[in-house]
């Protein structure tokens, strides 16, 4: 190996300013993914992850995806003017899964269709009405809100918090 494909493979790996998404890239923190894991188990609890930048947070909620086979982890990075609206209209748009849709006949084969989930189209969304939408989905979704605490709008801090509660509920 050369010295440029070296000094490649290094920028590769080791990137110090970029959160980690390759998970053979990860290493420790095993008490709080055991924490983590511990409390999604649980029925009503809700994991918040604080801390200073550049701490790994947002490597540690890259992980969480790993510990579960049947999770969808949905990762939403805030931005300083978002709003309730735009956060969850962002989050539904990123739910994708497969279903499988009978198609019709005797003895009917299922084809797997590809189901996206539309925001609905109101001037503003509420806690509950994002609550019934998830509720009526029969999987396990993790929503990762990064960045959340550069978010300037109490109303939305408060919505959420309120989401939370309806989740908990």
């Amino acid at each position: 190996m050369n010295q440029q494909e070296k000094l490649q493979l290094i920028n590769e790996i080791f990137t110090p300013s970029s959160p980690i998404e390759n998970k053979s890239l990860f290493f420790g923190r095993h008490k709080e993914l055991k924490l983590i894991r511990e409390t999604l188990e649980e029925k009503g609890q809700h994991a918040v992850m604080y801390g200073p930048r550049g701490a790994g947070k947002t490597s540690l909620a890259n992980m969480v995806q790993y510990l579960f086979d049947n999770l969808l982890t949905i990762k939403i990075t805030c931005h300083r003017n978002d709003n309730f609206k735009t956060i969850w209209e962002r989050a539904l748009r990123k739910i994708k899964f497969f279903d499988r849709v009978a198609s019709p006949g005797y003895l009917p084969k299922g084809n797997d269709e590809l189901i996206s989930i539309n925001p609905p189209e109101l001037e503003r969304i509420n806690p509950t009405e994002i609550e019934s939408i998830l509720s009526s989905l029969e999987m396990n979704i993790m929503f990762i809100f990064d960045e959340f605490d550069i978010m300037r709008n109490s109303e939305v801090k408060a919505q959420m918090a309120d989401m939370i509660k309806l989740f908990s509920d």
